[in-house]
């Protein structure tokens, strides 16, 4: 592992020359102040890494595989220019991070990658040339590495030429020097910083307030129609978890925004496309369930205290068996004419059907869809008490579900900082909810693994082992039942009940 590390480092883009004129006119440029060492080209290949929707980039990475004389390294660069590289023989993408060679880079890209993996794009042949810079004193203060896409001849157009500036440490000012030198020559400009956006996120719909409400719902639910193709084939590959997750947020955000505008569509049209929403929803539950489960192994190895983490080992084994058999089946699944009919874009019948319901405007339609949600939520919540059964949170858990989307599904039309405030308000509950409920799918999912398990030739110390997460989650669950009161209390104290006031239909008064 190497790093190296320039605080002044800078990149500049060379159009309209060749190798061999850009070396001289480096030269020719320097000489007088300088004197310069050509080193020998090498020609590497290079293959970009990046996650699906673009996380290194916006962080300010960009990683490579680079392959030379048999050898590979992951080379990472950030933004200052300095370099962080691993070796890498006989990686392959894609690769979540705790598949990446140990090493820096890993641990650089771990954050921003979260559950994301790396995606190979298209390798690309580089001629690289390093030049010295020496000065006075045939002291090496400046190195300069030259950059462009590799040809048949030394005269080969340098589209894509990149000049790097790298100052020796201690010769900042002689690195500055040099790159306003450079920065003089024929065709050459500042590395253009890459758009950080996310390549593959659908462009948000142009709604306005006097937007119908059909068409701004067919508007919004074409959105998510696109996430969902966007992520098919990579659920597919299963070239990580996130595929699944953001295509089921997808699934559930169309049902939601058909749920919530049924007053503004054609009752026949809305219930069929509800239904096909909800069967996919209902074919992508049994993967995801495993995945959440497989996702969170490495926190319940430490909730042990009895059982050895590596007791869990046949536990895994078992997850990872029926993980591969859910994924083949929700891959047959998706390819069936029905599933691929939700695909289609459909939303236009959604505008052709509703008749007379198209004279309601989307400002009319959210407003009201915000405050209906906001009632249900107030109502259901307040009518919970100490020992009411686990069903009234699990509904409660839903109605908030509902008015988040409400919130989220025409923002463009409220003001960004109330409606902040507002789902910041709201995720507080969400989120203890969200406790109480993952604890007690986990416990049913749990023991029902367990008996499975018995039934095969599981070792009794794995059995033992999942009854003590067993008895964890009981124990979260009773904690996030305990905390509901007051994460309640904050959603409904005067602040958050007038902000979600402004934003339904009392706003509009």
């Amino acid at each position: 592992m190497r790093t190296r590390v320039a605080p002044q480092i800078r990149r500049l883009e060379v159009a309209g020359a060749d190798t061999v004129v850009l070396t001289a006119g480096v030269v020719e440029r320097l000489t007088g102040r300088y004197t310069v060492d050509i080193g020998r080209g090498t020609t590497v290949t290079r293959i970009p890494l990046e996650t699906f929707d673009r996380r290194l980039v916006a962080a300010g990475l960009a990683l490579h595989l680079q392959e030379f004389a048999g050898e590979a390294a992951l080379v990472l660069r950030r933004d200052d220019g300095s370099e962080v590289t691993s070796a890498a023989t006989g990686f392959t993408a894609p690769a979540v991070a705790d598949r990446l060679p140990p090493g820096a880079v890993r641990d650089i890209v771990a954050g921003p990658m979260k559950l994301r993996a790396v995606i190979a794009g298209p390798p690309k042949r580089r001629r690289v040339q390093l030049l010295t810079v020496r000065d006075k004193n045939s002291k090496a203060v400046v190195r300069i590495e030259l950059d462009a896409p590799a040809g048949s001849g030394a005269t080969d157009a340098l589209g894509g030429t990149v000049l790097t500036v790298s100052p020796v440490k201690g010769y900042e000012r002689d690195g500055t020097r040099v790159l306003g030198l450079l920065s003089r020559l024929p065709g050459v400009a500042p590395v253009a910083a890459p758009d950080p956006e996310p390549a593959i996120k659908p462009p948000a719909a142009l709604i306005e307030r006097s937007t119908p409400a059909p068409q701004a719902v067919a508007d919004v639910v074409s959105g998510y129609l696109a996430e969902m193709c966007a992520n098919i084939p990579g659920l597919i590959d299963d070239i990580d978890t996130e595929f699944l997750h953001d295509y089921r947020v997808a699934v559930r955000r169309t049902r939601s925004t058909l749920k919530l505008s049924r007053p503004v569509l054609d009752p026949a049209t809305v219930r069929h496309w509800e239904a096909e929403g909800k069967r996919l929803g209902d074919l992508t539950t049994p993967l995801r369930d495993l995945d959440v489960h497989l996702l969170g192994l490495p926190t319940m190895r430490g909730w042990l205290v009895s059982a050895d983490p590596a007791d869990l080992a046949p536990f895994e084994a078992h997850l990872r068996r029926r993980r591969a058999t859910a994924h083949r089946e929700l891959v047959r699944a998706l390819g069936t004419r029905r599933s691929q009919e939700f695909l289609t874009d459909w939303t236009g019948e959604l505008v052709e059907t509703a008749g007379e319901l198209s004279r309601i405007t989307a400002d009319e339609l959210s407003r009201g869809c915000i405050s209906r949600a906001h009632r249900r939520v107030v109502k259901l919540g307040s009518a919970i008490k100490a020992d009411s059964p686990h069903e009234g949170l699990h509904t409660l858990r839903k109605r908030c579900k509902e008015l988040r989307y409400a919130l989220e599904m025409f923002t463009a039309l409220h003001d960004p900082t109330t409606t902040g405030k507002a789902i910041a308000d709201l995720k507080r509950l969400q989120d203890c909810l969200g406790r109480f409920q993952d604890a007690e799918v986990q416990q049913h999912a749990v023991r029902t693994f367990a008996d499975e398990m018995a039934a095969g030739s599981a070792p009794a110390s794995a059995l033992l082992a999942m009854g003590e997460l067993v008895t964890h989650l009981e124990t979260d669950q009773a904690a996030a039942r305990t905390d509901l009161g007051d994460a309640f209390a904050r959603f409904v104290r005067p602040s958050s009940t007038a902000r979600l006031q402004a934003l339904g239909t009392e706003g509009s008064r």
